[in-house]
C-alpha cells in the first residue's frame, strides 16, 4: 500500500533515502536542495510530498512558495535579465 507523508522541510528527510531517489543528480540531491532553502536570501516556505510503498520512498515533490515581491529573484531572472 502506498503512503503519502507532508512534510515542511528537506531537513526532515533521510539523506541517503532521498540521494538514492535522486540517481546521482546533483541539482536533486538532498544536500543541493537543503543548501538552497537554507541559504534563500528571504525565507520561502516549502513542502515536500513523499510516496512511500513498503516503507520505501518511491516518489517525492518538492514545492517553494514565491510571493509577489516586486523584486525579481528567481535563476532565470538573474541569469537571462
Amino acid at each position: 500500500m502506498t503512503e503519502i507523508d507532508l512534510v515542511d522541510s528537506i531537513t526532515q528527510v533521510d539523506p541517503p533515502e532521498w540521494d538514492g531517489l535522486a540517481q546521482g543528480h546533483v541539482t536533486a540531491s538532498h544536500a543541493w536542495l537543503r543548501l538552497v532553502e537554507e541559504t534563500a536570501l528571504e525565507e520561502r516556505p516549502c513542502r515536500l510530498v513523499l510516496a512511500r510503498e513498503d516503507s520505501r520512498l518511491q516518489a517525492a515533490i518538492f514545492f517553494w512558495e514565491h510571493g509577489a515581491t516586486g523584486i525579481p529573484r528567481a535563476m532565470d531572472s538573474m541569469l537571462f535579465g
